[in-house]
């Protein structure tokens, strides 16, 4: 009765597992302790009762759970720990950093111009003699523009942090991957070494160049919607977008103005499309499709709905090209294991839920009416 009013047949491993690692997260995330053993029993036994209703081995699955579990707590407390360690050593003092420069971009801001995304690669409180190793993303807003260029590694002298008191957006930068955010008139550097040649600087410059030429052969508003919908670059066009939202919010579609996995379905479609008139093997045009997705994913800016489409879509294309069989339900869930497993903290977040939750749980019922629909 369960199976055939609730539950898709023959249901994915990947599903069953994505609530195990979810329930860890949340459970490192309150720094849940006196209860965990309670919460990875609980949690198991209705995992298996679950599962041995459908007809999984007890065994196998009460120890993957509590693996699972444990997993989804690690990696949590993982993420949250190498944060705040970072906000702790750097709390009301002047460091210096050596920091390879990511990128340098120009924002809409009240007081400030430019921010610089970098990675810290070195650190030293300047009261003490010694460098400490680090690995930890950092963001610089600035009123004026840097010399430094994007893979340079640079030394920054004298960067100052009261602290993070804002619990909402120290979170947010967690989650970001983000360790710091420093607020400064003119950056205070010198160059250490500057890569002859650098991919990540090349595809920078290209990202900027299509900017440049996208802005003069556009009039603002079409540069706006290309920018906020093909590229997924919110900040190009933010100004410009405020007042076609408040038309869009009327008609409640203004979730199209931001990119998400139905303009990478659309991207997809028109070179399906072109693709279909070449005389190509059904191989060799997946190849193709593939590679020209991964371009276009190097070129534009990234957000968790178009990371979710693309996702499925590599992992969809695997299964096509390996002949193995696939479910939209079981994409969904692994697609959704494989970001938090990347980073937990997602979980979190209304963008994630959203996109994630929302979807798996439409994709759900939609297959439990179909399933309904054969059966009777």
């Amino acid at each position: 009765m369960l199976q055939h009013h609730f539950l898709i047949p023959h249901l994915h491993f990947s599903f069953f597992s994505l609530p195990a690692f979810m329930a860890g997260i949340i459970a490192a995330y309150y720094h849940v302790e006196s209860n965990l053993l309670f919460l990875i029993t609980g949690l198991a036994l209705i995992m298996l009762l679950t599962l041995h209703t459908i007809g999984y081995s007890w065994a196998k699955t009460s120890l993957s759970f509590i693996v699972l579990f444990l997993a989804g707590a690690y990696a949590c407390y993982h993420q949250q720990t190498r944060h705040e360690l970072f906000q702790t050593l750097i709390k009301n003092n002047t460091v210096d950093v050596h920091a390879l420069v990511n990128t340098i971009e120009t924002i809409v801001h009240p007081y400030f111009k430019y921010k610089m995304h970098a990675t810290v690669q070195k650190i030293k409180i300047q009261e003490q003699p010694n460098w400490a190793s680090a690995n930890n993303s950092i963001i610089i807003y600035l009123l004026r523009l840097p010399s430094a260029q994007v893979a340079d590694v640079i030394h920054i002298r004298q960067l100052h942090s009261k602290g993070i008191d804002n619990a909402a957006y120290n979170l947010y930068l967690a989650k970001e991957k983000v360790s710091s955010s420093f607020f400064i008139q003119k950056l205070d550097f010198s160059l250490i070494h500057r890569p002859v040649y650098s991919i990540q600087r090349a595809l920078f410059a290209f990202q900027q160049h299509l900017l440049t030429v996208s802005r003069m052969l556009m009039s603002k508003e079409t540069f706006a919607l290309f920018c906020s919908i093909f590229l997924g670059n919110r900040t190009e066009s933010k100004k410009v977008m405020e007042t076609k939202k408040e038309l869009f919010k009327v008609w409640g579609v203004s979730h199209y103005l931001a990119r998400s996995g139905l303009h990478l379905v659309i991207f997809t479609m028109i070179w399906h499309f072109i693709l279909s008139m070449i005389p190509l093997s059904f191989f060799y045009k997946q190849i193709i499709l593939i590679l020209l997705i991964l371009f276009y994913t190097l070129f534009s800016w990234n957000s968790i709905s178009f990371e979710r489409a693309l996702y499925i879509f590599f992992i969809f294309k695997l299964c096509l090209l390996s002949s193995a069989p696939s479910n939209y339900v079981h994409l969904i869930a692994l697609t959704t294991l494989i970001i938090l497993i990347c980073n937990p903290l997602q979980l979190f977040f209304i963008d994630f839920q959203l996109s994630c939750g929302l979807t798996l749980a439409l994709a759900w019922f939609n297959s439990v009416q179909h399933h309904k629909k054969r059966l009777s």
